[in-house]
């Protein structure tokens, strides 16, 4: 099973990132603080991501509103 994460390295998304790996879930992380160009606003650069994927976990926020 393949598991878009998007919010990845936030608080929750990096201990949820650390279960689904031990359950031998491949994750791909989808965080702007990671990646300056992973922001879900960003249509095209989620898009590009979901491709093979089975599912999604959204936790992103944007922060300091």
């Amino acid at each position: 099973m393949k598991i878009l994460l998007t919010g990845s390295s936030g608080f929750i998304g990096t201990a949820l990132k650390q279960l689904l790996e031990e359950q031998n879930i491949e994750v791909v992380p989808f965080d702007i603080k990671d990646n300056p160009l992973d922001d879900v606003r960003d249509f095209s650069a989620l898009q590009s991501k979901v491709m093979g994927i089975d599912g999604i976990v959204h936790l992103a926020a944007v922060s300091r509103v």
